[in-house]
């Protein structure tokens, strides 16, 4: 998998998540609010973005694994999906100026 694929995936991944979100928001709306419910919103972006990278970097390149693990391991630790998109980018951006 190239660069630019990879880097195509990652912003199509983020907007992925951002329609979970305001999509997950706006049906929310009409819901009784449960802690079930409230779950099962929190973890789907999260879900999205491992659905889209992991195939992709399992067969990828060694900066490319990296990127993965340090972004699963941003979005445990902080739960930011920002904070783990950039830093995924950056990754797979300083690996191409190697």
């Amino acid at each position: 998998m190239n660069q630019d694929t990879v880097l195509l995936m990652i912003l199509l991944m983020s907007c992925v998540v951002l329609v979970t979100r305001i999509g997950g928001y706006a049906l929310g709306l009409g819901f009784q609010k449960t802690e079930k419910l409230r779950g099962i919103l929190e973890v789907l972006p999260g879900c999205a973005m491992m659905a889209l990278i992991v195939p992709g970097a399992i067969n990828g390149a060694l900066f490319e694994i990296i990127a993965l693990c340090l972004t699963s391991l941003t979005m445990w630790k902080t739960g930011s999906v920002a904070a783990a998109t950039l830093l995924g980018l950056g990754i797979l951006l300083g690996s191409s100026l190697i």
